[in-house]
């Protein structure tokens, strides 16, 4: 009996209606995505958790297309036979190309066209009839919105007709002075739709053309905008109805005395949103006044540590923001010569005692005081130190931090050039990030957005019970000769003590007992993880109240051999370090986590089966007759595919 077959059905056989809702629902996704307020830019250098420097090849461009991505393309030039990328048509524009069905659908509705691209001379016509005015035929786009990324300049003056009429624009393009000229005509004025502007100036080939200096940065009026994101360039618009900030430029120490005070001047009744990611630092000598941002529910403060002082110091935030620290921290800094009688990295010698002394508002403790207080930023990171007139008043924010410091997640990376057969723990790490939450479902979306930190997750400051907080240390020495040259031989222990000095400190060691509101710590999923009982003893001493240990690392397959230079792989070998170093007490008698009870791993049962030991035998060999003896709780290792199991 033959086989009966079923006719498959094809996207352009459903009903006009249900192709035309599906259009509509990848439009406005695609127009979203475009169009985010805080979503970081990904493409630039240092903006994910790599941050070492890699060579970059060279390439030829046109004059008017003088600027490179950072995955080291081009821009497309409109005058060229290619056009525009091939990356910037929406799903409807694409979908129309596809049969004369689906164009006719796409025709029949508007509202699609005017969440599409006005960049498309076609796009305007089917986003609006043409109307008469004064006689004459023209064409009023109903769309609102231009796209236009990773084209060259030569594209402004084509957009100049219908530009007045936009409320959203995106541009990837060159810097040149030509965009800046742009920039100053087109801001908002009087009664501008404008309302959401982005431009990512792409670094100019310095070998083609000479753009001049532009480390100082200018604030200009936009009137009406709420979202601004500028990465590069040297002008970023500002308002006194602006929501959302996004200031990036990685390469450059910038120049921002006047334009930060102005922007703080029109926007801090009204912020809600605020990242400030200037990779190198900027002078900022000239914010004479404190200005309160009572609405401001995310700030993400990627700078120098002197720059990022001045900017807190001219703060005053609610206690309930969720805030996020990254800045760079010279580890070799503290260790230019061995001190005699220990191998250790030096970080607490009396001589880098007095040192940081001088640094007044920007020690690396400074900035974990804040995360626990931000309310008091202002008095915390001013030079000179201002009179602190809250001393012995009770902390507004006190009950939230208490509980958003319950559960911390802890990603470490260490030295990509690290060969397989030497030792993590010889070198500084690459990255240390600590991040603060209230629960594991609250903290492993942000855990697992190490860049944009899960902003679309920040709601409201009113609506807040507990925060998400993190802070991160890279390593400043990003270029792999510079530090193979300053040898870091000498302290075979460098990732141990820098885990050590940085767990020192954060959660804050001013606010007392800090630590002890600690019950949860989760690995991230891509972090390096302890080999050596000794990784563990850094990381975990201080946490004496601690209960739950996570491992979201993926586990190394039994064929797969384990090597000192992984990252995000959980191996037998992680577990025995860790099982060694419960099993050791200290001199006083006492065993490290006394009350640890739950170690939970994020993968199937069936896979722990493969490395031949069962969780039976882990938890035997996690609870010593001496360990349970002494009054410590019986641990118990547990597996759950939901990430979003905690400690109960």
């Amino acid at each position: 009996m033959s086989e009966v077959r079923t006719a498959s059905l094809r996207f352009t056989d459903l009903p006009a209606e249900l192709v035309s809702l599906v259009l509509y629902w990848a439009q406005l996704s695609w127009h979203e995505e475009h169009f985010s307020a805080q979503a970081p830019y990904i493409g630039l250098p240092y903006t994910g958790l790599r941050r070492y420097r890699v060579p970059q090849p060279a390439s030829t461009l046109l004059p008017c297309c003088n600027g490179k991505q950072q995955d080291f393309g081009g821009c497309s030039c409109i005058k060229l036979p290619l056009g525009l990328p091939s990356a910037l048509p929406s799903p409807a524009y694409r979908a129309a190309q596809v049969s004369k069905r689906l164009r006719a659908v796409l025709l029949e509705d508007t509202n699609i066209w005017q969440l599409d691209n006005t960049l498309y001379k076609a796009v305007a016509t089917r986003s609006q009839p043409e109307i008469a005015s004064d006689g004459r035929s023209i064409v009023d786009p109903g769309a609102r919105s231009l796209i236009a990324v990773d084209v060259c300049t030569c594209v402004l003056p084509g957009v100049m007709p219908f530009y007045s009429s936009l409320v959203r624009v995106k541009l990837r393009v060159p810097w040149s002075s030509e965009i800046r000229q742009f920039l100053q005509d087109q801001a908002g004025r009087g009664d501008s739709p404008l309302r959401y502007f982005d431009l990512e100036a792409l670094d100019p080939n310095t070998e083609q053309v000479e753009v001049g200096p532009r480390h100082v940065m200018q604030a200009l009026e936009s009137t009406g905008l709420l979202v601004s994101r500028f990465s590069r360039g040297n002008i970023f618009y500002i308002s006194n109805t602006l929501t959302n900030l996004n200031l990036e430029n990685i390469d450059d120490y910038m120049d921002l005395d006047d334009c930060l005070e102005k922007g703080f001047r029109a926007f801090a009744g009204t912020l809600e949103f605020l990242t400030i990611n200037i990779r190198r630092g900027f002078e900022c000598t000239q914010i004479d006044s404190v200005y309160d941002f009572p609405r401001l529910c995310y700030l993400r403060l990627c700078a120098h540590p002197s720059s990022a002082a001045v900017v807190l110091a001219a703060m005053v935030m609610p206690h309930s923001i969720d805030l996020h620290f990254e800045q760079s921290e010279s580890w070799r800094w503290y260790c230019p010569r061995r001190m005699p009688n220990t191998s250790h990295v030096p970080f607490f010698s009396a001589e880098q005692i007095r040192m940081r002394a001088d640094f007044v508002g920007w020690n690396p403790e400074d900035f974990a005081q804040s995360l626990a207080q931000p309310e008091r930023t202002a008095i915390i990171h001013a030079d000179p130190i201002a009179p602190d007139l809250t001393v012995g008043l009770p902390s507004p924010g006190e009950a939230m931090w208490r509980r958003s410091s319950r559960v911390i997640g802890l990603d470490v990376r260490i030295d990509p050039f690290l060969e397989p057969h030497q030792f993590a723990s010889t070198r500084f790490p690459e990255l240390v990030s600590v991040t603060f939450a209230e629960s594991v479902r609250e903290l492993r979306p942000v855990l697992q957005d190490p860049v944009g930190r899960d902003w679309k997750g920040s709601l409201a400051v009113h609506e807040k019970t507990a925060a998400r907080r993190s802070i991160t240390f890279r390593d400043s020495q990003d270029v792999h000769h510079d530090r193979l040259q300053r040898s870091q031989a000498m302290f075979p222990e460098a990732l141990h003590d820098t885990l050590r000095y940085v767990l020192g400190f954060v959660p804050s060691q001013r606010i007392l007992g800090s630590e002890q509101h600690v019950q949860e710590i989760v690995f991230a999923k891509d972090s390096w993880l302890p080999d050596q009982d000794l990784g563990y003893k850094s990381i975990l001493d201080r946490f004496t109240k601690l209960k739950a240990l996570h491992f979201d690392s993926l586990p190394l397959s039994p064929d797969e051999p384990f090597t000192h230079d992984m990252e995000g792989r959980l191996a037998p070998v992680h577990l025995d370090a860790l099982v060694l170093y419960l099993d050791r007490p200290a001199p006083g008698g006492a065993f490290p986590c006394p009350n640890l009870e739950i170690v939970q791993l994020r993968f199937p049962p069936q896979t722990l089966h493969s490395w031949n030991i069962p969780a039976w035998r882990w938890d035997d060999l996690m609870n010593s007759s001496q360990r349970i003896a002494a009054g410590a709780c019986k641990i118990h290792l547990t597996v759950a595919v939901d990430e979003n199991l905690g400690f109960h």
